[in-house]
């Protein structure tokens, strides 16, 4: 009997046992209880068929699936992904592996991919994500990704004052109420963003009861008789009773043939 890994020969098991487990073979195998005299000898041990379990991120390979596991997580493999519980030797292997297919949450603000919805998620509501909607509960990197989106098809409530736009009915509402919406029509409850609107609104075909004496109209007679009675209309035919914003349409009142009509029937 012979020792592999050196030419002494041995006239017994017993003393080619003795032989293999004495110091000079101090070249130990962490899978097996195998010493080996050479490291060249240990390397080719370890390549053989019976070590099977190979590492991916390096030339290692194991006897069982346990003790590569606790390869893959020694201090060794410290890139670790933060989506799964793999780790990596190199930051090149852990990018190709969040590269992989496995990793296809996407992020559309950046370039980040993750592999659960739930991570995705998390991400999309860190301080980074930092652009809001007020509409519903996404945020965006940046304030031109928040605008796209707002603009999209799902905010379809717009307001006709301004250039904003709500996912629902609700929230529109709540914005046209606002103090924004300050310029009020007394003839009804709308409000408008500014003095033009509001004009465009007074002078709709709605308000069809208008003021001779001034450029106003009204949507309701009611509403024109009080106009028209106000302090505003102080002058004031004391022939008739009927008042005028001017004292110009006052004159040309009493010039004309309603005034004379008038005046006869005083007669």
């Amino acid at each position: 009997m012979y020792c592999h890994d050196c030419d002494r020969l041995f006239s017994s098991h017993l003393a080619l046992q003795q032989h293999l487990i004495s110091p000079v073979h101090d070249f130990e195998c962490d899978e097996c209880d195998k010493s080996f005299r050479t490291q060249q000898s240990l390397n080719q041990h370890l390549h053989s068929p019976a070590h099977n379990f190979e590492c991916g991120e390096c030339d290692k390979s194991f006897r069982t699936q346990q003790s590569l596991d606790q390869h893959l997580h020694s201090p060794a493999h410290n890139f670790e992904c933060g989506e799964c519980d793999k780790s990596f030797r190199t930051q090149q292997s852990l990018d190709q592996h969040l590269d992989s297919p496995a990793h296809n949450f996407e992020c559309d603000e950046c370039d980040k991919s993750f592999r659960t919805q739930q991570s995705l998620n998390q991400h999309l509501h860190s301080p980074a994500h930092n652009f809001e909607c007020g509409e519903c509960d996404k945020s965006f990197k940046t304030q031109q990704s928040l605008d796209q989106h707002l603009h999209s098809p799902a905010h379809n409530f717009e307001c006709g004052e301004c250039v904003k736009s709500f996912r629902t009915q609700q929230s529109l509402d709540q914005h046209l109420d606002s103090p924004a919406h300050n310029f009020e029509c007394d003839e009804c409850d709308k409000s408008f963003r500014t003095q033009q609107s509001l004009n465009q609104h007074l002078h709709s075909p709605a308000h069809n009861f208008e003021c001779g004496e001034c450029d106003k109209s009204f949507k309701t007679q009611q509403s024109l008789n009080q106009h028209l009675h106000s302090p505003a209309h102080n002058f004031e035919c004391e022939e008739c009773g009927r008042t005028f914003g001017t004292e110009q349409s006052l004159a040309q009142h009493r010039q004309s043939l309603a005034h004379n009509v008038n005046m006869r029937s005083f007669l």
